[in-house]
């Protein structure tokens, strides 16, 4: 095993060796553009095992999709158009393509196009609720989504390239599932009169697995937003009523989470690799999503065999964990895949969440475990068939659908603490705030059964970032409670206009380490949709 050291700042995804492929390269569309016809592709990130732009390989699985997929016949050359969809994480794969396009300008052009998708569902919500959201001119952050579909299919269908050359775009993440299906799934619906239903099936035959949750969120926020802007546009989502989806999510309150359990043998392997240096013993499980929606119920591979590949390794006073690659077999909520090997006493094997994302080694040459994809559920037991569902929910004693009432779930700064936050971080913005850090959107009724009501929790911040919209620091709940944030934070100030939303892509893009335990006071409860805050579950 071979171990290199690498320090990582703020929010690390560990990244898997996707090379381009041929089964993640689509045929989307062709469309007229005066003269000549352009053409949409969708796929992953196309770099070859020497990490050099793939163009030969590119331009032939393009052809081949081309003629399979749509009974298109491209020309001997055409223009290619590349929309790089990957966050700024990415920036070593998105050099490549930066690179080559700077110096092969006659092959075609490469824009980049980030998008974050943090989406909460939108089925739970009522329509005046989603209306109201996507009213806020902020709601959709600086990746303006419905915009980049607009411009996409008005690039489609008037952009001529040198020499009146046809003109292929292809647009991509790394794996060419998720935001890539944000983005096919979006156009499909706005301009190919798809149906969610027939989108959904779509990315799941195109990419292997179904695009992660937040990414299908987008999607259906898309749906809706599409639907209130254009009269004649109708958004086959809202046919499910809000009732009905509150009530399949409440159901679900006794699966606790969704994981990919390693076997007994690999476990052995696991161990046995990396000797448990705390007493409490894990090696148990990859967690893919805790609390799961009915949706998420519905996407899981449930029962598949799959295999991880430890990439990276982390160890500090209280826990003991390693990152996986789960070789796009199934999807996760957890921003770093990982399996927790050991804690020490009284340590949430959830701080391992902390642990990766503050620092690891890379592990090249890793060992490959197997697991399974199912479902722990409230009494220990794990199943691995939806059938089995039946056998632990009951609908006469689920309880009652979250309330209307609730806006979000949060950890609110004491009034000392937020005092103390502004004093060390003067504001810098006209708008400010300091008021507390965000557990979750529009909660779910599974939502308010985990939350620690009135419990009392000390945050530590751990990084500071400001642009030219927003403030904010990035703090640690120290596992006293989990958050739906992918970085947890708490909004200092914003300039006039700017939703704290912002604050998420603010810290996305980068922070300034804090690294004197600098802590904050606050109290675990929710804000009401009147503004008020309440710290006991309401009935």
């Amino acid at each position: 095993m071979k171990v290199l050291s690498i320090f990582v700042l703020g929010l690390l995804v560990a990244v898997s060796a996707n090379y381009i492929d041929k089964d993640r390269v689509h045929f989307i569309t062709s469309v007229p553009a005066g003269s000549v016809t352009n053409h949409l592709f969708r796929g992953n990130m196309p770099k070859d095992q020497n990490n050099q732009f793939a163009l030969d390989d590119l331009q032939g699985f393009i052809r081949t999709a081309a003629e399979v997929e749509g009974g298109v016949t491209l020309p001997d050359r055409f223009y290619l158009y590349v929309i790089n969809l990957m966050s700024l994480y990415n920036q070593n794969d998105t050099a490549i393509e930066q690179d080559f396009f700077q110096n092969n300008q006659n092959v075609g052009k490469f824009v980049q196009w980030s998008l974050y998708h943090r989406y909460a569902n939108p089925l739970p919500l009522t329509d005046e609720k989603r209306q109201e959201m996507l009213s806020d001119a902020f709601f959709w952050g600086k990746d303006d989504f419905p915009a980049r579909i607009e411009l996409l299919d008005h690039m489609l269908r008037t952009f001529v390239a040198p020499d009146g050359l046809e003109t292929v775009f292809y647009f991509h993440c790394e794996s060419g599932c998720d935001r890539t299906g944000e983005i096919s799934g979006a156009y499909m619906l706005a301009f190919m009169n798809k149906t969610m239903d027939e989108v959904n099936t779509i990315n799941t035959k195109q990419c292997g697995r179904p695009a992660n949750p937040s990414a299908t969120y987008c999607i259906e926020w898309f749906c809706f937003w599409r639907q209130y802007h254009f009269p004649d546009f109708r958004c086959p989502v809202s046919e499910i009523s809000t009732t009905t989806t509150e009530t399949q999510v409440s159901k679900n309150r006794k699966i606790i989470y969704l994981a990919a359990f390693v076997t007994p043998e690999s476990k052995q392997q696991l161990l046995a690799e990396y000797p448990p240096i705390f007493s409490n013993v894990f090696g148990h499980h990859m967690t893919i999503a805790f609390s799961p929606s009915q949706a998420e119920l519905d996407r899981l591979p449930w029962g598949q065999t799959i295999s991880l590949t430890v990439t990276g390794y982390a160890a500090d006073d209280k826990a003991q964990a390693v990152v996986v690659d789960t070789n796009g077999q199934v999807w996760s909520n957890n921003p770093i895949t990982h399996v927790s090997i050991s804690t020490a006493p009284g340590v949430s094997p959830v701080y391992s969440n902390d642990l990766v994302a503050h620092g690891l080694e890379a592990v090249s040459d890793g060992i490959t475990i197997e697991a399974r994809v199912g479902a722990y559920v409230s009494g220990g037991a794990i199943i691995y068939d939806p059938n089995d569902l039946s056998f632990i929910l009951n609908d006469e004693d689920a309880p009652t659908p979250a309330s209307n009432d609730i806006f979000y779930l949060a950890a609110f700064l004491t009034p000392e603490s937020h005092q103390k936050l502004l004093s060390r971080y003067a504001p810098v913005f006209s708008e400010v705030f300091a008021q507390h850090m965000t557990i979750a959107f529009a909660p779910s009724q599974q939502d308010l059964d985990f939350l620690p009501w009135g419990k009392n929790v000390t945050l530590t911040v751990f990084g500071y970032a400001v642009d030219d919209k927003a403030q904010a620091c990035a703090v640690s709940a120290n596992t006293q409670v989990w958050s739906r944030n992918p970085i947890t934070h708490v909004s200092i100030s914003t300039a006039a206009g700017v939703n704290p939303v912002w604050s998420n892509n603010l810290l996305a893009n980068g922070f300034k380490p804090v690294t004197d335990g600098f802590t904050l006071d606050a109290r675990v409860g929710a804000a009401l949709s009147d503004g008020s805050l309440i710290y006991e579950k309401p009935l």
